[in-house]
C-alpha cells in the first residue's frame, strides 16, 4: 500500500489553537478569520492581488490552429470574476512540434498576439493578474497530435505514450532556447503580466533536467550541471528578451516519482541555480507522465500532499512559492501560507469545480462552496477522451461552457401590468365558476411569483388570489 503523508494534522491543530485564542471567528458554521488568503504578494514587480492561483491545467478550450476562442475567453473570465488573484492559462505552444493535446493554444507567432489580448484585457476588467505558461511538450506527445516523430533529449519513449521519440541536436537545442524567448515577447506584447516557464510535469525541459530521460553527452547532459543547463538557457533568453523587471515564475516538479528521476534533494538544488537564473518565483508541483496520479491525484490522495515539497523548496530559495496538490480548503490554504509552507496556492480543480471558491470564502460562505471531489472525470478524463476532449467538472457542468450555459430568470411575464391582469382575470374566472380556466391562470401566476420579484401592490394582489384558492 501507498504512504502519502497526511498533512491534515498541522492544519487541524492550527484551527484548535486559533479557535482557542479568538483569532478565528465562527458565525454560525462560518469560519470567517482568512485574512491572510486576501493579502497582496508581490512577484517581481507583480503584485498580486491575493493567494489564489488558478494554476495551468490543460482544457483544450483553444481553437484547432491554436488561436484562442471565445469559450477559453469565457473560460478564464468566469474565474477572474470568480476573485482569484492570479491566472495561468494552459500549456502554451512555443512550437507546434510540442503541443502535448489536439487544442492546445500557441505563442509560436506573431498571429496569436490579437487574440490573447483580448483574453488579457477580459480578464483584467476584474483586477485579476494573468500569466501565460511557455511550454513544449517534448517526448511526452503523438505523432498524431504534431503530425511528425516528437523531439526529446534522448531517443527515451514517455511510460505512456510509449513512441519513439527523435533525439534533438546540439543546434536544435539552442534553436528551441530562442523560441521560448520570442514567446516571452509576445506574451509581454499581448498584456500578460508574467510568464510561467514549464519545467515540471516531464515535459521538455523536465526531460533535459532529469537522468531518467537525458542520456546526452554533449553539454545538455551528464552531470547535474549539463542538465540544469537547458533550463537555465532558457531562462537567461526570456530574460535578456523581456527586460529585467518583467516577472518570470518556473514550474517544476520537486520529485519526478519514476525510477532514476529527480527526487527533491536534487531539485533543491535546481531550484537555487534557476533562481539565480532569474525566476522571480517558484511553482512547487509534482510528477511526470509516468506517475500520473500524482500529477491529477484521485481522491484517495489526501488534500496538500505537496506542501511538504514546496516547503523544502521555500528553504532553498528566496523568490515566493506556489503551492499545489489538491489544495481544497481555506482551513487547509491557510496553514500553508501561515506555517511557511508556501506564499500562494493553486487551487487547481477546485476552480473547475467552483469558479467563485474565492468570493465565497471573503464573504464567509464556506458551505456554499461546490468542492472538488477529485473524481477526475470531467477533467483529466474528458480531455484524454476522444469523444469528447474538452474539460469540463462533474461537479461544475457549467465549465468550459461558461458563455453557452447561464442561469438567469425565465421571465414569461414582462412587467407587474401583465401579472396584475392575470390576477385579476383568475379572480373574475373564479367569481363566475369557470374553476378549470381559473385554475389554469393561477399556475401562471404562482410560477411567475417563483422568478420574479413584483412591487408590494402586486404581491398583495396575488395574496388575494391564493386566497380566494383556498376558500
Amino acid at each position: 500500500m501507498k504512504h502519502y503523508p497526511d498533512t491534515n494534522f498541522s492544519a487541524f491543530s492550527f484551527v484548535i489553537k486559533q479557535i482557542i485564542t479568538k483569532k478565528l471567528i465562527i458565525d454560525g458554521g462560518r469560519c470567517r478569520g482568512f485574512k491572510i488568503l486576501f493579502s497582496p504578494v508581490k512577484i517581481g514587480n507583480m503584485v498580486v492581488p491575493n493567494r489564489f492561483v488558478v494554476p495551468p491545467m490543460g482544457t483544450n478550450l483553444a481553437n484547432a490552429d491554436g488561436t484562442v476562442s471565445e469559450e477559453a475567453i469565457d473560460y478564464w473570465k468566469a474565474r477572474a470574476e470568480g476573485g482569484w488573484g492570479l491566472l495561468i492559462v494552459e500549456v502554451t505552444a512555443i512550437d507546434p512540434l510540442g503541443k502535448a493535446i489536439p487544442y492546445q493554444p500557441g505563442l509560436w507567432d506573431d498571429s496569436f498576439i490579437p487574440g490573447f489580448k483580448k483574453l488579457v484585457d477580459a480578464v483584467h476588467r476584474y483586477g485579476a493578474k494573468i500569466a501565460v505558461q511557455l511550454h513544449h511538450a517534448g517526448r511526452q506527445t503523438s505523432s498524431q497530435i504534431i503530425g511528425k516523430q516528437p523531439v526529446a533529449p534522448s531517443p527515451i519513449p514517455c511510460l505512456v505514450s510509449k513512441e519513439m521519440p527523435r533525439e534533438l541536436s546540439t543546434s536544435e537545442v539552442y534553436e528551441l532556447v530562442e523560441k521560448f524567448g520570442d514567446a516571452a515577447i509576445r506574451a509581454r506584447e499581448a498584456g500578460f503580466d508574467a510568464v510561467e516557464v514549464h519545467g515540471a510535469h516531464g515535459y521538455l525541459i523536465a526531460q533535459f533536467m532529469s537522468p531518467h530521460s537525458n542520456k546526452r553527452v554533449d553539454e545538455f547532459g551528464g552531470s547535474f550541471h549539463n542538465r540544469i543547463r537547458f533550463p537555465v538557457e532558457v531562462m537567461r533568453d526570456i530574460r535578456r528578451k523581456v527586460g529585467g523587471s518583467y516577472p518570470i515564475i518556473f514550474r517544476i516538479s520537486a520529485n519526478e516519482k519514476v525510477t532514476g528521476g529527480r527526487t527533491v534533494d536534487e531539485s533543491r538544488a535546481a531550484a537555487r541555480v534557476i533562481e539565480s537564473a532569474g525566476a522571480d518565483a517558484l511553482h512547487v508541483s509534482i510528477g511526470v507522465y509516468g506517475s500520473m496520479q500524482y500529477i491529477v491525484p484521485p481522491a484517495d490522495i489526501p488534500p496538500g500532499f505537496i506542501l511538504s515539497d514546496a516547503e523544502e523548496i521555500k528553504k532553498a530559495v528566496s523568490v515566493p512559492i506556489i503551492g499545489v496538490g489538491r489544495i481544497n480548503d481555506p482551513v487547509l490554504a491557510m496553514d500553508a501560507i501561515l506555517s511557511g509552507k508556501a506564499d500562494l496556492l493553486a487551487w487547481g480543480r477546485q476552480s473547475l469545480a467552483d469558479p467563485d471558491t474565492p468570493n465565497k470564502i471573503s464573504a464567509g460562505l464556506i458551505e456554499e462552496i461546490s468542492p472538488c471531489i477529485a473524481c477526475n472525470q470531467g477533467c483529466i478524463g474528458y480531455i484524454f477522451n476522444p469523444e469528447k476532449m474538452k474539460a469540463t467538472c462533474l461537479v461544475n457542468q457549467f465549465c468550459g461552457r461558461e458563455g453557452k450555459m447561464k442561469i438567469k430568470p425565465y421571465y414569461i411575464l414582462k412587467s407587474d401590468t401583465t401579472f396584475k391582469s392575470l390576477c385579476m382575470l383568475s379572480l373574475t374566472l373564479f367569481a363566475c365558476s369557470n374553476t378549470s380556466l381559473a385554475c389554469v391562470t393561477t399556475i401562471l401566476v404562482l410560477f411567475a411569483m417563483s422568478i420574479v420579484s413584483f412591487a408590494p401592490s402586486t404581491a398583495a394582489l396575488a395574496t388575494s388570489l391564493i386566497a380566494c384558492i383556498i376558500s
